[in-house]
C-alpha cells in the first residue's frame, strides 16, 4: 500500500496544475495573517478565522479538485487497464488515492500554523504550540471525511475534470453557507447536525478558547468529542465503503 500511496505522490509531482493548486492553499494563510495582525487582532481571532476561511472553505475545494485529477489521470492517459494487468486491486488503487489526499489534508493543516505562528510574533499572544499542533491534526482528518460524499459523486458520475469541480465547489458552498448560519435566527439545526462541515466548526466552538463568553444559541450548537468522532467515523466507514464499491463496479 505505501508503494502505490508513493506512484500516487509522484503523479502529483508530474502535474503542474496539482502543484500550484497546492502552493496556492499553503499560501493561503500569509495574507490572512498579515491581514489579522494589521487590524491587531488576538491570536485566537487569527485562528478561528484561518479555520474559518482556509480549512472550512478553501481545503475541501482543494481536496475534491485534486482527487478528481488522481481518479481521471488513468482514464486520461487510457493506463488504467496497463495498471489493473499487475495484480493490483481497483479498491486498493482508489484506497492509496485516499489516503495521500488524507495526508495533503492533514498537512495543510499542520503547515498553516507555521504562518499563524509568524503572525503571532507581532501579536505576542501566549499559545499552546502542542495543542494546536493535535488540534489540527484532528481538523486535517475531519475535513477531509467531510468531502467523502464529493468523492462518492466523482467516483459515480464519472463525467470529469470540470463535473467534479463544480461538485466540489458546490458542495462546499452550501456546507459553508449552513456554518455560517450557526447559531443565528435562520439557522437550520437539521443541516447543521447532517453536514460535516458545519459539524466541524461545532465541535471546535466547545473546544477552542474564546475571548468572550458566547451567546446561549451559539452555546446550545456545540457537541461533544464524543458525538464528533461519531458521526466522523460513520461517514469515514459509511462513504469510503461506498466509494471503493463503486470504483470497483466502475468501468475501465
Amino acid at each position: 500500500m505505501l508503494n502505490l500511496v508513493h506512484c500516487e505522490l509522484k503523479k502529483i509531482k508530474r502535474k503542474k496544475l496539482i502543484q500550484i493548486t497546492l502552493l496556492g492553499a499553503f499560501l493561503f494563510p500569509i495574507p490572512l495573517t498579515l491581514l489579522m495582525v494589521k487590524d491587531h487582532s488576538v491570536f485566537n481571532q487569527l485562528y478561528r478565522m484561518n479555520l474559518l476561511f482556509g480549512n472550512l472553505l478553501l481545503l475541501p475545494i482543494i481536496l475534491g479538485i485534486v482527487t478528481s485529477m488522481l481518479i481521471y489521470m488513468e482514464k486520461d492517459n487510457d493506463t488504467l487497464k496497463n495498471i489493473l494487468v499487475i495484480p493490483i486491486s481497483k479498491s486498493r488503487l482508489l484506497l492509496s488515492k485516499l489516503i495521500l489526499v488524507a495526508m495533503l489534508s492533514v498537512l495543510y493543516s499542520l503547515i498553516s500554523i507555521i504562518a499563524l505562528l509568524v503572525g503571532n510574533i507581532f501579536m505576542n499572544n501566549v499559545i499552546d504550540f502542542l495543542m494546536l499542533i493535535r488540534f489540527n491534526f484532528i481538523i486535517g482528518l475531519a475535513v477531509f471525511i467531510a468531502i467523502l460524499p464529493v468523492i462518492v459523486i466523482i467516483v459515480k458520475a464519472n463525467k470529469g475534470y470540470i463535473c467534479a469541480i463544480i461538485v466540489s465547489v458546490i458542495y462546499t458552498i452550501i456546507n459553508f453557507v449552513v456554518t455560517l448560519s450557526i447559531g443565528s435566527d435562520s439557522g437550520n439545526i437539521v443541516l447543521s447536525t447532517i453536514l460535516p462541515i458545519p459539524l466541524i466548526l461545532r465541535w471546535c466552538m466547545g473546544v477552542l478558547p474564546t475571548e468572550i463568553k458566547l451567546p446561549d444559541n451559539m452555546m446550545s450548537s456545540q457537541i461533544s468529542t464524543q458525538y464528533f468522532i461519531g458521526i466522523m467515523t460513520v461517514y469515514l466507514i459509511l462513504f469510503s465503503c461506498i466509494a471503493i464499491y463503486s470504483y470497483e463496479k466502475s468501468e475501465n
